[in-house]
């Protein structure tokens, strides 16, 4: 997630990113998102809602963990999830995609 500010235009979860996610996925298609840092999870959240029409769906109740999320589960972080669908007969527009702007710095204390 390059949770240092320094970083944040790093990160892979951008306006354009997400945007072409939507372009690219079929109707019906979904994508989740997991992290262990809340701004960065709040972020994802926010700009996801704000620019696509994606329709927000309960992540699944029995994910396959990474190696990165055993680790963190180990030490009593928590794990922030979400998941999103493309829904039928929605489109985004060519502008919304061309956007090159990276995620707003986040507002509260980094990890």
């Amino acid at each position: 997630p390059w949770p240092k500010r320094k970083h944040h235009k790093r990160r892979l979860l951008t306006p354009s990113f997400i945007a072409h996610l939507f372009r690219t996925l079929k109707p019906g298609g979904e994508w989740h998102f997991a992290t262990d840092v809340a701004p960065y999870y709040a972020q994802t959240l926010e700009i996801t809602r704000e620019t696509t029409p994606f329709e927000e769906i309960p992540p699944p109740s029995d994910p396959i963990p990474t190696a990165f999320e055993l680790k963190y589960r180990a030490q009593g972080r928590p794990i922030y999830r979400t998941a999103f669908r493309r829904p039928e007969g929605r489109t985004i527009s060519a502008e919304m995609v061309e956007m090159s702007h990276p995620l707003p710095s986040p507002s509260s204390p980094e990890r």
